[in-house]
């Protein structure tokens, strides 16, 4: 199994145990350790939240360029998530009877929603960063040309990463262009 289809499969796994914390989370907390249903809802956003956070963190680290802009990017994106979540929650508020209970739960969703969203585009590999992942392969490696990973030692010419199919004279015939690629560099720079 790739390392993509592993994070990926652990992202599905995280979005299913988010509603499993956030239950524990409320039974746990209301009535024993807080008396008011909705700071109970409240407290279980709260857990839920961190265990979300905490968890993508972790699955997507290593496939993460943690620039200085991009971890303040990212916090950045869970103050916004908030606007969404507050807006929905007076919304709801607004028109419901069950004003506190549902307006809080849906705005705790609406919030990880959101901040799962925007954390998708701040992480993304730029296009410096792709160039420079691809370059870091050896000259001799064979590289998925649609997504950078290394083919060399498969016995197909599937990219287990992407998923892209190529034929041997695809793959190789872009081995060569690298390799003249990286001789007229060389040449230039003499």
């Amino acid at each position: 199994m790739s390392n993509l289809l592993s994070r990926l499969l652990l992202s599905l796994i995280l979005l299913v145990g988010a509603p499993v914390v956030y239950c524990v989370s409320y039974f746990v907390l209301d009535g024993s350790l807080i008396r008011t249903d909705e700071l109970s809802l409240l407290a279980s956003n709260g857990v839920t939240s961190l265990f979300i956070v905490v968890a993508w963190i972790l699955i997507w680290r290593r496939q993460v360029v943690w620039t200085a802009g991009r971890r303040q990017m990212t916090i950045v994106a869970g103050l916004l998530a908030l606007i969404p979540a507050l807006l929905v929650n007076l919304i709801i508020s607004a028109t419901s009877r069950f004003v506190d209970e549902v307006a809080i739960v849906i705005g705790g969703l609406c919030w990880c929603s959101v901040w799962l969203a925007l954390t998708v585009f701040i992480w993304r590999e730029t296009a410096l960063e792709r160039a420079k992942r691809l370059g870091e392969v050896s000259e001799s490696a064979i590289a998925c040309p649609n997504c950078g990973y290394n083919m060399t030692g498969l016995r197909q010419a599937r990219c287990p990463e992407c998923g892209t199919q190529y034929t041997l004279d695809e793959l190789f015939g872009m081995l060569r262009e690298r390799a003249a690629d990286l001789e007229r560099e060389q040449v230039e720079a003499k």
